[in-house]
């Protein structure tokens, strides 16, 4: 009964569909719009989920709670809480790009952009979903950080990421975590 902030078409390699519906506070998942599957509930009223489809699972953030990650049966928040469960931070918003997920707008620093690690110092390729070594603090974007303006969105066209701010529209040109550059209002 409560009116819907949010839709996401959740669409994983199968070729299932999936509308994906908020409330703010509580997340379900439809397959037909009669029956609903509440995938978290308890978030914030104040802060609007986004989702993004991150290795045919569902991700879930809205700035104020860890990232929950559902598989289609378990919702898990990645709040670090076991030595298991990796900690990844409170983000407005996300995408996967590059093979990574690119968190932005933190409580902390509403201008920078987080992303994982894309394989671990042996070469294993980490899954962020569970892997507590796809998290490092110094994988950090910040974009034009002093100029006052948090990021609101940040969003993947033809292969380029684009953060958006009051104060322009940034391109981020990312080609590993030692080679980024970022252009300025473009």
């Amino acid at each position: 009964g409560a009116t819907a902030t949010n839709l996401y078409n959740w669409i994983t390699n199968d070729g299932s569909q999936n509308l994906i519906v908020t409330d703010n506070q509580s997340v379900w998942q439809t397959s037909d719009c009669n029956t609903y599957v509440l995938i978290s509930t308890g978030l914030s009223a104040l802060a609007l989920p986004h989702f993004a489809t991150i290795q045919d699972k569902l991700w879930i953030v809205n700035g104020s709670t860890f990232p929950i990650v559902w598989d289609g049966n378990t919702a898990t928040s990645l709040d670090g809480s076991t030595s298991s469960r990796p900690l990844a931070p409170k983000a407005k918003y996300l995408v996967y790009w590059k093979s990574r997920v690119f968190f932005a707008n933190t409580p902390t620093d509403p201008s920078a952009v987080q992303f994982t690690q894309l394989t671990d110092s042996n070469g294993n390729v980490l899954d962020p979903a569970v892997s507590t070594s796809a998290y490092n603090s110094l994988n950090v974007i910040y974009v034009n950080r002093g100029d006052g303006s948090p990021i609101y969105g940040l969003k993947l066209y033809k292969d380029n990421l684009y953060v958006f701010k009051e104060t322009g529209v940034n391109r981020i040109i990312f080609e590993s975590e030692y080679n980024v550059q970022i252009g300025k209002n473009v």
